[in-house]
């Protein structure tokens, strides 16, 4: 009677352990990649990791909300990310934590409004007085609304990199009551997007990788594409770059090796996202060596 009891409970756990097991098992080879960083680049990053992840079922890649590339570059010395995402290289005070960071795709940086706006391009001198507050309504009558960032984010050093003219509308700008202020690129795209009569500055990529309703305006009658971008006729370009330890993870490799020289970006920059076409190729001694085409 005692076996036969046993012998119950033993194919009872049998039955209650093996799924358990398999769970566990599963588990266990499950990999997560924690990437993140600046918003501008997250929404790419996105599409790459869920294309990653098709081709490679027992990894995971988790994309954090946006961190900024400060906030990536702490992250990834203290292994809070695998990989961070940012829109500068690392300072030399940076690098000393042992941090390698490599260039993997360029865009467009925009002036950008809602698709409600008729509006579709701007010049030099006007952005100056929309910042200045000497230029206060657009054609249709609707008040002007400049999104405000930090001043010393990357968006704003390249919007006052313009004209000299425009630099000093920015300063005036910071100090205009009741102008829309916005701490991250999602949170700026979102006022851009909502707030009537909005202006701000985004990136191409952002746009596309999100599906945002935003218009990137012509700047002196100069399309902001990935074409003119890559020919030099449009200035306003943001450099990406994968920040990762001086060694890489296995893990990281494994993402780095599938997203370099990243065909499915390649594919994208012309059709979708807005990435100028960007080939890498990466050496022995960690440093990364980048070309457009």
């Amino acid at each position: 009677m005692k076996n036969t009891r046993f012998g119950q409970l033993w194919v009872l756990g049998s039955w209650v352990l093996a799924p358990l097991l398999t769970l566990l098992s599963c588990a266990a080879v499950a990999e997560e990649i924690k990437i993140g960083g600046t918003g501008n680049g997250l929404g790419t990053i996105r599409l790459l990791g869920a294309a990653f992840s098709k081709t490679n079922p027992t990894m995971t890649v988790t994309v954090l909300e946006s961190l900024g590339s400060s906030g990536a570059i702490k992250a990834v010395p203290r292994g809070a990310l695998d990989i961070g995402i940012a829109s500068r290289v690392p300072t030399d005070a940076e690098r000393k934590d042992g941090l390698l960071a490599t260039e993997y795709a360029r865009t467009p940086t925009v002036l950008a409004v809602s698709m409600k706006s008729r509006v579709t391009g701007i010049t030099r001198a006007q952005v100056a007085d929309i910042y200045a507050g000497t230029l206060v309504k657009w054609p249709d009558g609707t008040v002007i609304r400049p999104v405000l960032r930090q001043p010393d984010d990357d968006n704003t050093k390249q919007l006052k990199s313009l004209s000299a003219g425009i630099e000093k509308a920015v300063l005036i700008a910071e100090t205009r009551p009741g102008l829309p202020f916005a701490v991250i690129d999602q949170e700026a795209a979102d006022k851009i997007e909502s707030i009537p009569g909005a202006i701000g500055v985004t990136t191409l990529a952002l746009i596309r990788s999100e599906h945002r309703s935003l218009r990137a305006l012509s700047i002196d009658n100069l399309e902001p594409s990935p074409k003119n971008g890559a020919s030099g006729d449009y200035t306003l370009i943001k450099r990406f770059y994968f920040v990762t330890k001086a060694v890489p993870t296995r893990l990281c490799k494994s993402f780095l090796n599938s997203s370099n020289p990243l065909p499915g970006v390649k594919f994208c920059c012309r059709r979708v996202i807005g990435f100028l076409d960007v080939s890498l190729t990466l050496h022995p001694h960690g440093q990364a060596e980048s070309c457009t085409r």
